[in-house]
């Protein structure tokens, strides 16, 4: 038998638990081992939190166990009390979503609604993700992210609003719903691929891709014989729509190691929009984003005649010193010095340029104070903003002093992983501000 103090102490942070304990008794079958119990949905509506609910259940209450495959179900989505926002009830399908997260206990999912739905005031669409972040226990690395995305100007950057999810009656915990990565006037806005368009000029694009070596296996191509290639839009592709952007990424390539690269004419500039490259660096070196050395989750784009831009930006949940992973680059740890993305494929080369320098630091300069200096703030505002989400998501999973990925710091509560995040941005901000407006920068 579970005893009726540690009961209760649980309850304090959910009130669910309180009424099941009064109701039922201290039982060991009223409190999962993970956190909160899971009784009918009339008593789950007893929690109290601060943000919109998703109920979903799936035909015959089938379990979702995979990526590719889709299983049929039903949703309902209600805006938190007082929202003008309005609730939405449909059918889905829905998967399972991530590469290294889908082995996770706290798992994300994709889902596809039955017919294009505005979800919580965002643009209406079918696909959208439903992100776990179960190994930042912020919860709120890649909200920052995308803020800092929409902060510098990128041209699209997924938006999202946090829920409480129930699947089959379970509560599943607190997740971000966000917008995917797909072409779409209200995303990545430009033109689509039909099969048919493999004449000049559709067949220049729109192509949607992701560099992505954990995905090597099931790249679409390597460019040069190196860099993998998932394209996400048009996907399949004709075989002339495969034969033009594969020649235009090995000219990217070609053009931009070769020996007149930095020419403002024939060089690189040609064919990558660099002021798009320039932004989605600063947000990825400000993270010190582990993935985004062009490893996996880097997303590029091109406009029908158009040139290649990088973005938009995905995936941060190991970022801004939430992972231990390559400490052999950083003698002192995952911590806050040391350049990263700048020495990856492509930027490092980018970064041979002094004009790109020049243009990283007057943008840099441009948002250093307005738009980087005051990210603690946000974080404090989403933070509070998330108040009884995240202490619902933390009672059903305790996960505080356990290492669930690489993270090297464990605080201990959510105001501590709170804190240790704002220090280490602010840390970092501070470094890059010092470096970026040096002669040295990339090379300490």
């Amino acid at each position: 038998m579970q005893s009726c103090n540690k009961s209760l102490s649980i309850a304090r942070y959910v009130s669910l638990l309180a009424a099941v304990t009064f109701l039922f008794g201290c039982t060991q079958s009223s409190v999962l081992s993970s956190g909160i119990s899971s009784p009918s949905d009339t008593a789950q509506d007893q929690i109290k939190t601060d943000v919109p609910v998703i109920r979903i259940t799936t035909t015959n209450a089938v379990a979702i166990t995979s990526k590719d495959d889709y299983v049929d179900g039903h949703m309902t989505l209600t805006p938190q009390a007082g929202s003008s926002l309005s609730a939405v009830d449909s059918d889905l399908e829905i998967k399972g979503h991530g590469n290294t997260s889908w082995a996770w206990a706290k798992k994300p999912y994709k889902i596809k609604l039955s017919s294009k739905t505005s979800l919580l005031g965002m643009p209406e669409q079918k696909n959208w993700i439903l992100l776990a972040n179960y190994d930042d226990k912020t919860l709120i690395r890649d909200d920052v992210a995308f803020e800092l995305g929409r902060r510098v100007g990128l041209a699209w950057t997924p938006r999202s609003v946090f829920v409480e999810l129930y699947l089959n009656g379970d509560y599943e915990g607190s997740y971000q719903l966000t917008e995917s990565i797909e072409i779409d006037k209200n995303r990545v806005n430009i033109d689509s691929l039909d099969d048919d368009d493999i004449d000049q000029p559709k067949v220049t694009g729109g192509y949607l891709m992701e560099v992505d070596y954990n995905g090597i296996a099931d790249a679409d191509f390597l460019i040069n014989g190196i860099i993998p290639i998932t394209m996400h839009d048009p996907s399949p592709m004709a075989d002339q729509q495969k034969a033009y952007i594969t020649s235009y990424l090995e000219q990217v390539q070609s053009v931009l190691y070769g020996s007149n690269f930095a020419d403002p004419n024939t060089g690189y500039a040609q064919y990558l929009d660099v002021d798009s490259c320039v932004d989605w660096y600063l947000v990825n070196e400000i993270y010190k984003n582990n993935d985004a050395i062009w490893w996996s989750s880097v997303y590029l784009y091109k406009a029908r005649n158009g040139k290649l831009f990088c973005g938009p930006l995905w995936d941060f949940d190991v970022g801004a010193g939430n992972s231990s992973m390559n400490n052999d680059a950083d003698p002192t740890g995952w911590w806050v010095r040391n350049a990263w993305v700048a020495n990856g494929q492509w930027m490092a080369r980018l970064f041979d340029d002094p004009a790109f320098r020049m243009k990283v630091q007057s943008r840099w300069n441009e948002l250093k104070v307005t738009q980087f200096d005051t990210l603690p703030a946000y974080i404090d505002q989403r933070a509070a903003a998330l108040n009884l989400t995240q202490q619902n998501n933390f009672a059903r999973w305790p996960v505080f002093n356990e290492v669930v990925f690489t993270e090297p710091e464990l605080a201990g509560s959510y105001a501590g992983e709170i804190n240790y995040m704002k220090t280490w941005l602010t840390t970092r901000i501070n470094w890059m501000d010092a470096q970026i407006n040096s002669s040295t920068y990339v090379t300490q």
